[in-house]
């Protein structure tokens, strides 16, 4: 089924005549100042995905090279960010 016909589909059954509450936005359990808070929500978020966080303290310089060995021989790409955003759709 392609993106048009699920949107079509969708459109034919939500009623244009109902208003439709806004879900509501969960409140972050922890203070945007505290990184190493947000850094561990972080890692536990990703991992109740079934995916994989590394940590690596701040002595040690990641590189390509050095990560390696965790992404079963596949060379990693590093993207330095002030931020991450775990998506799950």
């Amino acid at each position: 089924m392609d993106r048009n016909t699920i949107l079509s589909a969708i459109r034919r059954n939500t009623p244009t005549d109902t208003a439709v509450d806004l879900p509501a936005i969960p409140e972050h359990s922890f203070s945007p100042g505290n990184p190493d808070e947000a850094a561990a929500i972080f890692a536990q978020t990703i991992q109740s995905v079934g995916g994989e966080c590394i940590t690596l303290s701040a002595d040690e310089a990641p590189t390509p090279d050095t990560l390696t060995a965790y992404f079963n021989g596949h060379t990693p790409t590093l993207l330095y960010a002030h931020f991450g955003v775990i998506e799950n759709g």
